[in-house]
């Protein structure tokens, strides 16, 4: 111990001699010293924005099951592009763990079925901002969107505060100012495996959850969902003011090149009609 001692005290004498004698040389190496960590940290944080390493130090890199991992690195990473085209940033997936999302759950379901895709949605957005979001991705290249990209009805136009918040008390949610974040699997086979179905008939994503997914979808270069089906959207509306009337549903309408949200009665069934059911 007092051999370390004296050489610890030796190096900071040395240290305090440099200083003396060569004051300027030694300012500037410091200098050098603190501009090398603070180059390193900001290149250590632009990397952890990389699509490829973006999950590499959250609850994801536990999941055992290579492909499930992928699938949701790919999932949260395009949903973190997908949103910065109206200047949000998801929350990580550190912050959905905390809100009691159970990853190990989720990618066990997923490894049981490759159609479920990991949705990461904003809940409170509002009508305007979703289509500005859908007006973006129908500009860019490859898509099957053409301006204005998504079209409501009026009735989901009037009521789309009740549409656009997390319908499900029991789904982990996290919150971003006025937005609500969720975390959940979502089907997204072409058409929804479960048809012919009434409103009652399982659950249903939320509106901006199956937004999201048909989002995803087209920017991936995917083809469009729901082009020739249709899936219930969670939530009902008052219709001719009466509470629980109307249920909002999902297309894609390959004519125009726009996906529109429209309503019918709970009880509507049909051979096109049916359900995605989440799991979260």
């Amino acid at each position: 111990m007092d051999i370390l001692a004296s050489a610890s005290g030796r190096q900071r004498d040395g240290r305090r001699l440099r200083r003396l004698l060569f004051p300027d040389l030694f300012a500037q190496v410091e200098r050098r010293t603190e501009d090398d960590i603070r180059v390193s940290l900001d290149d250590a944080a632009a990397r952890l924005r990389e699509p490829g390493e973006l999950l590499s130090v959250t609850g994801l890199a536990d999941i055992d099951d290579e492909e499930v991992r992928t699938r949701f690195e790919r999932s949260v990473a395009q949903a973190r592009d997908l949103f910065q085209l109206i200047a949000i940033d998801p929350p990580s997936v550190d912050a959905w763990e905390t809100a009691g999302a159970d990853l190990g759950r989720l990618a066990e379901a997923a490894s049981q079925d490759a159609s479920l895709v990991l949705v990461a949605a904003p809940h409170g957005l509002g009508v305007d901002a979703w289509k500005r979001l859908f007006e973006r991705v129908a500009g860019e290249d490859g898509t099957a969107l053409e301006a204005p990209g998504v079209q409501f009805a009026t009735e989901v136009e009037e009521e789309f505060a009740v549409l656009d918040r997390v319908q499900d008390p029991a789904t982990p949610r996290t919150r971003d100012g006025d937005r609500m974040w969720t975390l959940r699997l979502i089907p997204a086979d072409q058409a929804p495996s479960l048809v012919g179905f009434n409103y009652a008939h399982g659950d249903h994503p939320s509106l901006p959850e199956m937004l999201t997914l048909q989002l995803l979808q087209l920017r991936a270069g995917g083809p469009p969902l729901d082009e020739r089906s249709f899936t219930w959207i969670a939530g009902t509306l008052s219709g001719s003011l009466t509470p629980g009337t109307l249920a909002a549903r999902h297309v894609f309408d390959a004519t125009e090149g726009v996906v529109r949200v429209s309503c019918r009665e709970p009880a509507n069934q049909g051979p096109h009609l049916g359900a995605r059911p989440p799991i979260g």
